[in-house]
């Protein structure tokens, strides 16, 4: 409440203080942002709690007491999580936000390929960790593309 005080009506950041405030049991992020013309338009996303704890479990399945696991198992439950959780923040405009996870479980697939073993891990089958990972079958989180009709 304090922090929408310091903040006049008007501002969109002041709207999303107090969208926040009033939703803070909410998984998503409403918020009004401005565009470039002075307009504003209500963005909806995944917000940054949600995020984190999706990056504290994929941190979690390629932890270090799991480098005994075979890669393919860990793709799996990485995919698992993945799965589920873009499926649910496909509505809205996601885009940014999955491009941001998306870099970060290549990250942590890519270091914990290279703790499996006291060398780096030599690419078996493509010549980067991106095309390496498609090859294991890691998913990735993509926005929901809408078919456009012609009228």
């Amino acid at each position: 409440m304090y922090a929408s005080k310091l903040l006049t009506e008007r501002s969109p950041v002041a709207k999303c203080v107090m969208i926040a405030e009033a939703n803070m049991d909410a998984a998503d992020s409403f918020c009004a942002v401005p565009d470039g013309t002075g307009k504003r338009y209500l963005h909806f996303g995944p917000s940054m709690k949600s995020v984190k704890r999706l990056c504290r479990e994929v941190h979690g399945h390629t932890h270090t007491r799991n480098v005994l696991l075979p890669v393919e198992t860990v793709v799996e439950r990485v995919n698992r999580l993945l799965k589920g959780w873009g499926g649910f923040y496909t509505v809205g405009y996601p885009s940014r936000v999955f491009r941001k996870v998306n870099h970060y479980v290549l990250k942590r697939m890519a270091r914990f390929l290279n703790r499996k073993s006291q060398r780096y891990y030599r690419l078996k089958y493509a010549d980067t960790y991106y095309e390496e990972m498609a090859n294991y079958g890691l998913y990735r989180l993509a926005w929901a593309k809408t078919a456009r009709r012609r009228i």
